[in-house]
């Protein structure tokens, strides 16, 4: 077990450093100057120390991968149970706007507001799995087309309802929410949110690894067949696992939100990019709660690195590509190697000992 999750850790090294390279001769290729390349590469992987200085990048690096490390594990935890919960999108938009509402309108206190966003983001996971669960309806398909149904409902209800939460002449975004969270500094982002995104990716990993539920919600994942006949209640686990999810990418929302990071806009028709780099989060770590925390602070890195490159040479859609490598090359290298090799093979140990028990006290 051992030896395979560091077979696992050496092997996503080893993509990062294929993509990076890849990346590296695509920027050699659109400057035609090696010494550009070799300076503004420096300043990508670097997280834009340069710029920033380094206690000022380790701060933007802890204060992205907080609200994205929230949003990952409301992936991971559902994907355990065989549901692709593509529309985190979706909760986290829904969630924003709760946060927003007790934020702007009401001015309670953070608590509240995270409890608000979790609530919006349970009740919009509800729908997609309950449509799973009831009608078999792909939760795929109907993620996706949730993520626009919420994107323009919650556009809709700002323009009707509380336009006196936006600010017209800053392109119609919300008025900013002043960095309220814990450990806040003045004038920044920078909150004591990380702690709180890495407890949670803690507590995730050990009811997955450490808890008998918990492996039933693996093993519902693995075979819905087998787990069904030993005695778990499958669709039971879905549901639980989807509330679960939603009130974690309703956590991811209001930490986004409630540290000023970026204002909501009533007429944008982009889903946020935010959650999309959530996914890569997931995928990079191999649905490993523990990876995630790593995978979010190196995607935090690269992106104010990409923001601060010169733009005229290299734009920041050239970090988003890098980032794409990434996990393209990391579901390559996960076909190799086995994408959850060791959870699977104890997950039909323990379901094929129930089975032979079963039928042994049948005859």
């Amino acid at each position: 077990m051992f030896k395979n999750k560091i077979k696992y850790l050496l092997s996503s090294l080893f993509c990062v450093e294929i993509a990076l390279a890849i990346s590296f001769l695509v920027m050699l290729a659109l400057s035609f100057s090696f010494e550009k390349t070799i300076s503004e590469f420096a300043v990508f992987i670097s997280g834009g120390s340069f710029y920033y200085t380094l206690l000022g990048t380790i701060k933007k690096v802890l204060t992205l991968s907080a609200p994205m490390l929230c949003c990952s594990m409301a992936i991971i935890l559902p994907f355990k149970t065989g549901i692709f919960n593509i529309g985190v999108t979706n909760q986290f938009i829904f969630a924003s706007l709760g946060t927003i509402i007790f934020a702007l309108k009401f001015k309670c206190h953070y608590l509240i507001c995270i409890l608000a966003g979790s609530i919006f983001g349970i009740l919009i996971a509800l729908i997609p799995v309950l449509l799973k669960v009831y009608f078999s309806v792909n939760e795929i398909i109907s993620g996706i087309l949730l993520n626009y149904i919420t994107l323009n409902f919650v556009n809709y209800i700002y323009k009707i309802f509380l336009m006196d939460l936006v600010n017209v002449g800053d392109g119609f975004k919300t008025y900013r929410i002043p960095n309220v969270l814990p450990g806040a500094i003045a004038g920044s982002n920078f909150s004591y949110a990380f702690i709180l995104a890495i407890l949670i990716s803690l507590l995730v990993y050990l009811f997955l690894e450490k808890t008998t539920y918990g492996f039933s919600v693996k093993a519902s994942g693995t075979n819905y067949a087998a787990a069904t006949y030993v005695g778990i209640n499958v669709e039971k686990n879905m549901i639980l696992t989807m509330v679960i999810a939603g009130a974690l990418a309703g956590i991811g929302s209001s930490i986004y939100y409630l540290s000023g990071i970026e204002e909501w806009c009533i007429i944008s028709q982009s889903l946020p990019q935010f959650t999309s780099n959530s996914i890569v989060v997931a995928f990079f770590s191999q649905m490993n709660p523990i990876g995630a925390i790593f995978s979010a602070f190196l995607i935090s890195l690269l992106r104010p690195g990409s923001a601060v490159m010169s733009q005229s040479l290299f734009p920041k859609e050239i970090g988003n590509m890098a980032i794409a490598i990434i996990i393209y090359i990391m579901l390559f290298n996960s076909k190799i190697i086995g994408f959850f090799n060791d959870d699977s093979e104890a997950n039909n140990k323990f379901i094929k000992t129930k089975v032979s028990q079963k039928i042994n006290k049948s005859e």
